[in-house]
């Protein structure tokens, strides 16, 4: 079953409904496109650009591509806790676009001023300037990633070497006792 998007009722834009749809508190949607609307043409006022074009690249600028992901491992330490690892995952697009809006939205409300309005135009103009929250958020996660450096296809490689490892190990001392018992045998008789 494929998911249709709809398009926003005044520009008919799919990106401006999906950032309603972010913003969205208790069903109450037409609040959410005033919110839009309002903010859009506040950055028209301020920039005399295209308000389309500053949300798409703003969102563009914000978007990132590799995410912290907590993961839970099966094997239970000495202390009979399960240990935890933070790996980072590679994002499809879609979830990109997700985690970008879900940014802005989270940067804009916790920014200072008076009505989401205004801070939802301000946040949008300062992350198509490249500066202020909604991209110290993408670079935070970015340093965060480059501290821990394992990525999930690395350290499933890493686990699986170290079975290879013990198994081959498991092997070459099975063999070595063979060889001990093999060798004593003739001795005793």
């Amino acid at each position: 079953m494929t998911y249709k998007v709809n398009y926003d009722p005044v520009f008919f834009k799919k990106s401006i409904n999906k950032l309603s749809n972010s913003i969205l508190k208790k069903g109450k949607k037409s609040i959410s496109y005033k919110i839009i609307y309002r903010s859009l043409l506040e950055i028209k006022k301020n920039i005399k650009l295209n308000p389309f074009y500053v949300v798409e690249k703003a969102l563009k600028k914000i978007t990132p591509k590799k995410i912290l992901k907590t993961q839970r491992l099966k094997k239970k330490s000495k202390k009979g806790k399960a240990s935890i690892r933070q790996i980072y995952y590679k994002l499809p697009s879609l979830k990109q676009k997700i985690y970008a809006r879900r940014c802005l939205i989270s940067a804009s409300k916790k920014r200072f001023g008076y009505n989401m309005i205004s801070k939802l135009s301000f946040e949008l103009l300062d992350a198509f300037k490249g500066k202020r929250n909604a991209r110290s958020i993408k670079d935070e996660n970015k340093k965060l990633i480059e501290d821990k450096k394992v990525s999930k296809s690395n350290y499933r490689k890493k686990v699986l070497e170290k079975k290879k490892v013990s198994k081959l190990k498991y092997r070459k001392k099975v063999i070595e006792k063979k060889k001990v018992s093999k060798s004593k045998d003739p001795k005793i008789n």
